[in-house]
């Protein structure tokens, strides 16, 4: 068995490797500049502190002809979790706007709402709560690879194997996709099923396997400097009758509006509909009314349930996914994971649309 000492090793050879391959074929990006904004208690307001570093990003950007700006926003769990996702929201654009009013322009801004699904330190203490009403600026420029410092050896690292979930056999081959600011890395397991990503600094990433014929999988980690992260995947195949929840699909509060921290997984549904270009799927709605009867067909809970399904169709339709390949339905309250939630992520986990393969 390999030791974490093996992995390091190996992988700092494979991560060199890369980046020569890297300057050879394509470009990449390369982070030129960090701020991190931190927001008092449910405010969004920019205070006198922010301005200094406003003026940075202005000064970098300036100096960066080609730069571009992601703006990530997140916000402790402190309220629901929609009222944190406009929190996040709001923060983001105070930014954004201070900003646009330094004559940058917007279509260099890229704008992505975490609420409170992202966070980078526990929300059970003061402090912790504390550290994720935050918003990450990065800014970023393409680059040649070989402008990377290749002496420079990573510190921080993502693990993991992939397995079927029903058989437990190791599967090979599998896409692993690494989202972080900017850019994403792309990487396959080897032949035990097997896959390692190497990062040149901290940040909070998504991890996604994807392979055809099964349910797309993603996970979420942050990086600690010299401790490996350990993220294993089990797969659901994508057989007739089996369901995926379709994580990552954040409605706003009593209504079918998808919020804009939806972005991502709805990407990688079409992308699953893509690389399954045979099967056959129902999107089911859901909705949250624990603790009561099944609500009526006419109710406009179980409208509701049907207008969300109904969203996720239209936007697949409108991506180019062919019309007979997806039927749409609600549920109401009828099946929901937690009937009795009163906790606030069971009650959003009942609040989703739901994924079955039927043909």
């Amino acid at each position: 068995m390999l030791t974490r000492m093996n992995y390091l090793f190996i992988g700092a050879i494979w991560f060199l490797s890369v980046v020569m391959l890297r300057a050879q074929d394509k470009q990449s990006n390369l982070i030129v500049h960090t701020e991190v904004f931190y927001f008092n208690s449910g405010k969004s307001d920019l205070l006198s502190r922010h301005q200094q570093k406003i003026v940075k990003i202005v000064k970098v950007l300036q100096e960066n002809e080609a730069a571009k700006v992601s703006i990530a926003a997140h916000t402790d769990s402190v309220g629901t979790a929609e009222a944190n996702e406009s929190l996040a929201e709001a923060r983001a654009n105070s930014i954004l706007e201070a900003l646009v009013a330094q004559k940058i322009q917007r279509e260099k801004l890229n704008v992505i709402s975490y609420g409170e699904y992202a966070p980078s330190a526990r929300n059970e203490t003061a402090e912790g709560r504390a550290e994720n009403r935050r918003v990450t600026v990065k800014i970023w420029k393409p680059s040649k690879s070989k402008e990377i410092v290749v002496s420079k050896v990573p510190e921080y690292w993502v693990q993991g194997e992939v397995r079927d979930q029903y058989s437990k056999n190791v599967l090979p081959n599998t896409m692993v996709i690494a989202y972080r600011m900017g850019e994403q890395d792309t990487v396959y397991t080897d032949s035990k099923g097997r896959y390692q990503i190497p990062f040149l600094e901290k940040e909070t990433v998504l991890i996604e396997a994807r392979k055809v014929k099964f349910f797309f999988q993603t996970k979420q980690t942050s990086l600690v400097a010299k401790k490996v992260a350990i993220i294993n995947f089990e797969l659901v195949p994508a057989i007739i009758g089996n369901k995926m929840p379709l994580g990552g699909l954040y409605f706003k509060g009593g209504t079918s509006l998808l919020l804009p921290s939806s972005k991502q997984a709805l990407l990688a549904l079409l992308e699953f509909l893509k690389m399954n270009k045979d099967l056959r799927i129902e999107l089911g709605g859901h909705v949250n009314v624990p603790n009561q009867a099944p609500v009526l067909e006419n109710s406009s809970d179980f409208i509701l349930s049907e207008a969300r399904a109904r969203t996720v169709f239209n936007y697949l339709v409108e991506e180019g996914i062919v019309e007979n390949r997806i039927v749409y339905k609600g549920y109401g309250n009828w099946q929901m994971l937690y009937p009795k939630a009163t906790d606030l992520n069971k009650q959003q986990a009942n609040r989703r649309v739901e994924l079955k393969i039927i043909e």
